[in-house]
């Protein structure tokens, strides 16, 4: 178990790492409706909701994918279909964020 000291830095580089990539990963005008933080190992999950749109959904699956990969990071893309409903969301994640877009 980490000592308070050592909780405090693990935050703080954590949030200065969300802090980039919701400047560098994600589009401009996401509508950001979540999002969880984990330290040691530092893991951070940020919820976009699209609205009801395909498009705008696509849109941005499409740049968070550029912008991974013009960062040189690897990447795991996912969709899922709930069964009940066919409602689909993406999952799209690295080794330390995991953005996912819902209602499209």
């Amino acid at each position: 178990m980490p000592t308070k000291t050592q909780a405090k830095t693990a935050i703080d580089n954590a949030t200065t790492s969300v802090k980039s990539d919701i400047d560098n990963i994600l589009p401009v005008g996401v509508n950001i409706k979540d999002g969880s933080l984990g330290f040691q190992p530092m893991q951070y999950n940020i919820v976009l909701d699209a609205g009801n749109s395909v498009a705008t959904a696509d849109s941005w699956r499409s740049t968070i994918k550029t912008n991974f990969t013009n960062a040189g990071r690897t990447f795991t893309e996912t969709l899922l279909r709930r069964e009940s409903d066919g409602q689909k969301t993406y999952l799209i994640a690295e080794i330390k964020l995991t953005v996912t877009i819902l209602n499209f």
